[in-house]
């Protein structure tokens, strides 16, 4: 479960609609083509210094022959049959072996974890928009700006590993303004997947978002993120005017534990709620005996 889910469990009815919400972005991932491309498939899977994908489509075959040829990677097997090979990719990173290369093929892939071992890629294309379909990879701007609100969101994914700073700024604005709920959440995660100087103004904003499900993804990701400003910007949570909220940003600066956490986790003890001042009372004595 993850940290709103226990707090809301805390709060009981003080816990927010929508914020005890299962975020399931790091499952299998799908994308679509353009119309010219035939239907398949595309499992790829990271198993030690080796690359294993699997395709069941001619289309996507031509790919994978494409990878190892461009990266120069060594074909360890190949079974015609059902499109099967493994390359060795020793030294290579996952993300830019497939990514990029499948992008210059017009596919959008999406991953939540892209170089991380044992990670599983599922792409799909079809000839016919459907559940699991965003627009070619060739037109980004536009799948992100589309008018259907699940093809944004599969289009997200896509930007978390682009470098395109026009489209991070499309991005932003989609975490920060964007109509739809869940295109809000997904678009908050994937800022501050991609991280750096880009990201921190935009989850600082996130936390004044009028929804509470907004604010406390926001919360939710700056737990996550790196960087000296974290625990200036999680401060701002510690003001938020729903308990479940202030208390996961008790938790957050709790968890990453430095000298300036816990002059913010002082501040909690004040706090109308008994919960958020207990938790933050027991957090200041773990970090009391942390060396």
């Amino acid at each position: 479960m993850d940290r709103i889910g226990v707090n809301c469990l805390l709060l009981g009815l003080m816990a927010l609609t929508g914020a005890c919400g299962k975020d399931d972005r790091h499952g299998a991932g799908y994308a679509g083509v353009s119309s010219q491309v035939p239907p398949a498939c595309l499992d790829v899977r990271a198993t030690g210094p080796f690359l294993s994908v699997r395709s069941c489509g001619v289309a996507v075959g031509v790919v994978l022959e494409e990878i190892a040829r461009q990266r120069g990677l060594v074909v360890r097997s190949h079974h015609p049959l059902d499109d099967r090979i493994s390359v060795d990719f020793e030294g290579q990173s996952l993300a830019d072996t497939v990514a990029r290369i499948l992008q210059n093929h017009g596919y959008i892939l999406r991953s939540g974890f892209p170089a991380q071992a044992d990670t599983l890629w599922v792409l799909e294309s079809g000839a016919e928009a459907g559940p699991g379909v965003v627009e070619n990879a060739s037109q980004p701007h536009a799948a992100l700006t589309s008018p259907d609100a699940k093809i944004r969101i599969k289009a997200i994914f896509a930007m978390t590993v682009s470098d395109d700073g026009q489209a991070q700024m499309v991005l932003a604005d989609l975490a920060l303004n964007d109509p739809s709920l869940a295109v809000r959440e997904e678009a908050i995660h994937a800022v501050a997947e991609i991280g750096g100087t880009f990201a921190m103004p935009v989850l600082q904003q996130a936390l004044f978002d009028p929804a509470p499900r907004i604010r406390a993804a926001a919360v939710d990701a700056l737990a996550d993120s790196a960087g000296d400003e974290v625990a200036t910007v999680l401060a701002f949570a510690l003001q938020d005017e729903n308990a479940a909220i202030r208390l996961s940003a008790v938790d957050a600066l709790g968890e990453i534990g430095g000298a300036a956490e816990a002059s913010f986790l002082h501040q909690a003890l004040a706090d109308e709620y008994s919960v958020v001042r207990e938790a933050a009372a027991a957090w200041l004595v773990e970090l009391s005996t942390r060396k």
